[in-house]
């Protein structure tokens, strides 16, 4: 009997074997000499039956022999399971990659979306006026230049000539107010004038008499003054003399009388001189202070008094006169029109005229009616045939079917994708039209999901009449494509704090390449840097993969031009799912 294995054991498997096969042995030649065991060099392990040929034994030495050699398998089973769980914890772990190949990669978003229009027109009524009657409903088409609203112009023909004549009574009225302050205001400028000079002349005629004033008081100034230089001549002549007296006084009263009064001495001579002489001074000074109070120089002013009396009188005269020109002054400035009042009332006209011209412009404007101003489609209309219109009230809407767009729906995660000006290629009512993006709408509204999506309109480069607004359209908007490229599948890409990053095997060790991606699609991602064609990079997305831990690169098969792959997701399923639209093609 003999147990193979098909690839060569390793050490510890023959070390294994080795034991067993001495164990088995021993067994058998303890029980019997007829069995031997061979090891063979090739691992193989053999039991050869030495006694082939001889007499067979009995039934006890079958069954002896038969159990031995059940025992002798059972070990060699237990053996071989211990020798492979011993094989499997030396074992690497083995972990799938992927080699790099180059390709053309292109990002596109496809969704769906309406079609709206670009241009929209709402038509109000120009006039207070009754509608004419009117053929249309919602939803009918019209042309450029079709007529879609008359209007009964009667009322409005009588209102506007009620208009003008209020305007003609208005600016006769205005002009009249501008002659009169014209003329109060050159009432006003006499007025002014005589009162500038009444003012000039009372003040000269004040300068006049105060100047009058001053020279008759000049001259009796001066006559007086005359009169005093003598009084005070006169005084001075008079200290004299009393100065004299009191000396000679003293000089008397410095010699020694007797009892009777008479001098001793030799000095009655001197004493009697001196008494004399005191009473000539005296009688002097009496007749100085008699002639002091007589000198008195009357002036002759009486012409010039009249000439004064007469220049106050002229004086009265020009104030009387100056009083009345600022009366007449004050009463037409009052009659004036001032800045304000003047722009007012010709404000007020101007109101009036513009009215009257409004009130022409509308009876024209309901006289020609309302004409559709490009091919269209009646969404709106709120006006009722036949009834009243009042001025500014909506009538219909008009929205242009030559200027017209899909709206479709994006994703925050495809927003920095899009951009105004990328092509697209549209699917309406199954007709195939060019489209391009126009608008990114700058605000971001939540779909039924509860995703923000921000709306991007695609104009309709080549529109025609089968094109319905509010139909659904798809669209596949072109954002951006690569060729040649180095791509790898999307899931090999991690991403964390430091940036993208993906694994390799390098020595049988897991090592973390930075690397830099590009354009993306459900499918692959461009890499920029990190990364060539050739590479082999690990896409084990079951394994839990540590920086530095110990592995094996499983074998695999290089992606081929038949890998490439296509992915087409709606852009409504794209806003629900948060999920964008690409493809990629790989060589």
């Amino acid at each position: 009997m003999k147990l193979s294995k098909n690839k060569k054991t390793t050490e510890a498997d023959v070390q294994t074997e080795d034991m067993l096969t001495e164990g088995s042995t021993e067994t058998t030649q303890n029980q019997s000499d007829h069995m031997d065991v061979k090891e063979e060099t090739d691992t193989d392990i053999q039991i050869v039956d030495l006694n082939a040929g001889k007499k067979k034994p009995d039934a006890k030495k079958k069954k002896l022999i038969r159990r031995i050699v059940i025992g002798s398998i059972i070990v060699i089973i237990f053996a071989v399971i211990i020798v492979m769980n011993l094989s499997a914890k030396n074992a690497l772990p083995m972990i799938s990659t992927v080699e790099i190949q180059k390709g053309d990669l292109e990002e596109t978003i496809v969704g769906t979306g309406f079609v709206n229009t670009e241009i929209s027109k709402t038509y109000f009524s120009p006039v207070n006026a009754t509608l004419d009657e009117f053929p249309y409903k919602v939803g009918d088409r019209v042309k450029s230049g079709d007529k879609l609203v008359s209007f009964i112009t009667d009322d409005l023909a009588v209102a506007t000539q009620k208009e003008e004549l209020s305007a003609i009574a208005s600016d006769q009225d205005y002009k009249h107010s501008l002659n009169e302050s014209a003329k109060a205001a050159n009432e006003y400028a006499i007025a002014k004038a005589n009162v500038d000079t009444y003012r000039l002349l009372i003040a000269a005629q004040r300068n006049y008499i105060n100047d009058l004033t001053a020279s008759i008081s000049g001259i009796k100034n001066t006559l007086a003054d005359t009169a005093q230089c003598a009084r005070d001549g006169i005084q001075n002549k008079i200290n004299s003399k009393n100065d004299e007296i009191t000396n000679k006084t003293k000089e008397m009263n410095t010699i020694i009388l007797d009892e009777s009064g008479n001098p001793v001495g030799g000095n009655s001579d001197r004493y009697l001189q001196l008494k004399n002489e005191i009473a000539d001074l005296s009688n002097e000074v009496g007749k100085l202070n008699a002639s002091i109070n007589s000198v008195y120089y009357p002036a002759n002013t009486i012409p010039q008094d009249r000439q004064l009396a007469d220049a106050q009188n002229l004086l009265s005269d020009m104030q009387s006169y100056l009083a009345k020109d600022e009366s007449r002054m004050e009463t037409a400035k009052n009659a004036m029109l001032d800045s304000y009042s003047r722009e007012k009332i010709k404000a007020t006209n101007e109101s009036v005229q513009l009215t009257a011209e409004q009130a022409q412009k509308d009876l024209q404007l309901a006289s020609e009616g309302i004409y559709a101003e490009f091919d269209g489609i009646i969404t709106n209309l709120p006006a009722v045939s036949g009834g009243p219109a009042t001025k500014g009230t909506e009538l219909l809407t008009v929205q242009s079917v030559s200027d017209t767009m899909v709206t479709v729906p994006i994703s925050k995660y495809d927003l920095a994708k899009i951009a105004i000006g990328q092509k697209a290629e549209l699917t309406i009512a199954g007709n195939k039209y060019e489209g391009v993006v126009s608008r990114i709408n700058g605000i971001a509204v939540k779909n039924d999901s509860g995703n923000p999506i921000i709306d991007a309109e695609i104009h309709i480069e080549n529109p025609d009449d089968k094109i319905y607004l509010g139909v659904e359209g798809k669209a596949i908007i072109h954002t951006n494509s690569v060729k040649d490229a180095v791509l790898v599948p999307v899931e090999t890409i991690n991403v964390d704090m430091a940036g993208s990053f993906c694994y390799i095997i390098e020595n049988n060790t897991l090592v973390r390449r930075n690397v830099k991606t590009g354009i993306s699609s459900d499918v692959y991602i461009e890499v920029i840097e990190g990364l060539n064609a050739g590479d082999h990079v690990v896409n084990d997305t079951m394994a839990t993969l540590t920086e530095g831990m110990a592995a094996t690169e499983m074998p695999s098969t290089p992606a081929t031009p038949d890998d490439a792959a296509t992915d087409t997701i709606s852009a409504d399923t794209a806003s629900d799912n948060e999920v964008s639209t690409d493809s990629a093609k790989t060589e």
